[in-house]
C-alpha cells in the first residue's frame, strides 16, 4: 500500500462528463485528480457519437476536429416498411470520432491542471475526517500496486455500473438497455448525410436500430433493447438479415469494430450524497428518447463543477449542500427535457405496433413532415409535441392511450 496524494476532488472516470468536470474543478483552483481504468482515454468505444453541433459551448476544444461527418436527414422506417424521409435541409447532428473527442477532452482538463492516471481502476473507499480514503488499483509495466488518494470529494463520473455509486448506496436508474453496435466497412449507403433508423421491435424489443453513416461505404450500425432472453448480439445478427435492413448490406460487408455497452435510463431518485456526487451515465443522464447520454453528460458535469466548486471553498461537502447540484440540473432545460423524454418513452411502450403503424401514417402527411424537419431536435424532442398536434390533429387520438402509459 503507498500513499500517493491528497486531493481536493477525486473524479473516477475519464469519459465526458468526468474529465470535463476534472477541467472545470481545477481551472477554478481545486487539486483534482482523474482515474481512467483503461490504458488510453476513449478506448474502447462504447456509443456511436452522434451529437448536435450545441457540444461546441460546452468543451474547451473547436468540436470540428474531431467531427467525421454531419448528418441532415433520417429515414425512419415503420414496421410495416413505410418509410418517412425527414430533411432538414442542413446538417443538424455531427458525427465524432468518439475515441478523439473523449481523449482531447481529458487533455484539456490536464491543460487545466487536473492529474491523469490511466490504468488506475478505483477499488473502495472510506469515510475519514470528513473526507475519503480511497484505494486506487495502479498498474505499470506489469505490475499492480495500491494506492491510498485522500480527497474531500468523491465524483462518480464511472459509468453504467458506477463502482461509486453501489459503494455508497446511491440509487440505481430504472432501466437499463443493452445495445450491440459495429462499425461496418462495405456498405451500401446512398445518402452520407441520412441515418435509416428501424421502428421494427423484432428487431429491438422495447427500442430501436439505425444505420449511421461514416461515408457511403462505412457506418456505425446497431442496436439497443429492453432486456430480454435473448442478447444484443443475437438481434444484431437478426437485424443484419431483416429485409429493410438487408440492402444496406453487400456480400463484401465486414465488421471493424465493435461497439458494445448499455444505456442508464431514468435518473434515479438522488445523485448525491455526503461528499460525493454523481454525473453522466452514473446517474443515468442519457436522454430516455434516443439514448445519447454525451451532451446530457456534459450538461450534468457542468452542473457538478459548480455545486463542487461552492462546495469546497465553503468547506461544506454535506448532501445537504451538495444536493443544490441535483436541483440544479432537474430544473435545468436538459434535466426538464429527460424527465419529458422519461413518459414520452413510458409512452412509446403502451402503444401496439398497429398504432405506431397507424402513427407513421399521420406522420407521413406534409404538414406533419414538414414540423418534423423545421422542429427535429435530438436533444430537445419534446419540443416537437405542440407544432405536430397542431399540424396534424389527427394525431390527438393516441394522447389518451399514451398518457395512461406515461403515468404508469
Amino acid at each position: 500500500m503507498t500513499d500517493a496524494a491528497t486531493v481536493d476532488a477525486l473524479v473516477v472516470g475519464a469519459g465526458p462528463a468526468g474529465s470535463n468536470t476534472a477541467r472545470l474543478l481545477a481551472r477554478d483552483g481545486h487539486r483534482v485528480l482523474l482515474l481512467e481504468d483503461d490504458e488510453v482515454v476513449g478506448e474502447p468505444m462504447q456509443c456511436a457519437g452522434l451529437v448536435t453541433p450545441r457540444l461546441s459551448k460546452i468543451v474547451a476544444f473547436p468540436q470540428d476536429d474531431v467531427v467525421v461527418n454531419r448528418i441532415r436527414g433520417a429515414l425512419i422506417y415503420s414496421p410495416a416498411g413505410r418509410v418517412l424521409e425527414l430533411d432538414a435541409g442542413e446538417p443538424h447532428a455531427v458525427l465524432m470520432d468518439r475515441c478523439e473527442f473523449d481523449r482531447r477532452v481529458a487533455r484539456t482538463a490536464t491543460e487545466a491542471g487536473a492529474e491523469l492516471w490511466t490504468s488506475a481502476k478505483w477499488m473502495s473507499a472510506r469515510r475519514d475526517n470528513g473526507g475519503f480514503e480511497s484505494d486506487v488499483l495502479v498498474r505499470r509495466d506489469g505490475k499492480e500496486d495500491t494506492v491510498r488518494i485522500r480527497s474531500r470529494l468523491l465524483i462518480g463520473a464511472d459509468g453504467v455500473q458506477t463502482n461509486v455509486g453501489r459503494a455508497f448506496g446511491i440509487p440505481r436508474p430504472r432501466e437499463f438497455l443493452p445495445g450491440y453496435e459495429a462499425e461496418i466497412e462495405g456498405m451500401k449507403l446512398p445518402r452520407s448525410d441520412t441515418i435509416p433508423v428501424f421502428a421494427s421491435q423484432e428487431l429491438a424489443p422495447g427500442f430501436f436500430s439505425w444505420i449511421i453513416p461514416v461515408t457511403n461505404s462505412t457506418g456505425r450500425a446497431g442496436l439497443c433493447m429492453r432486456l430480454r432472453r435473448e442478447s444484443a448480439l443475437e438481434h444484431f445478427h437478426r437485424f443484419r438479415a431483416h429485409p429493410q435492413v438487408a440492402p444496406y448490406f453487400t456480400p463484401e460487408s465486414r465488421v471493424t469494430r465493435p461497439i458494445v455497452g448499455t444505456v442508464p435510463l431514468g435518473l434515479p431518485e438522488r445523485f448525491t450524497d455526503d461528499g460525493i456526487l454523481l454525473v453522466g451515465d452514473a446517474c443515468a443522464m442519457p436522454k430516455p428518447t434516443s439514448g445519447g447520454g454525451i451532451y446530457t453528460g456534459l450538461v450534468g458535469s457542468v452542473f457538478a463543477a459548480e455545486t463542487a466548486s461552492e462546495a469546497l471553498r465553503r468547506g461544506d461537502t454535506k448532501r445537504r449542500f451538495l444536493r443544490r447540484y441535483e436541483r440544479r440540473f432537474m430544473r435545468s432545460r436538459v434535466g426538464r427535457e429527460i424527465r419529458i423524454g422519461w413518459r414520452l418513452r413510458r409512452a412509446f411502450l403502451h402503444l401496439r405496433e398497429s398504432e405506431i403503424e397507424d402513427a407513421f401514417r399521420l406522420l407521413a402527411s406534409r404538414r406533419a413532415t414538414a414540423v418534423l424537419d423545421r422542429f427535429g431536435d435530438i436533444d430537445h424532442p419534446s419540443h416537437l409535441l405542440a407544432p405536430l398536434f397542431l399540424a396534424e390533429p389527427r394525431l390527438l387520438k393516441f394522447l389518451p392511450k399514451a398518457l395512461r402509459g406515461a403515468f404508469r
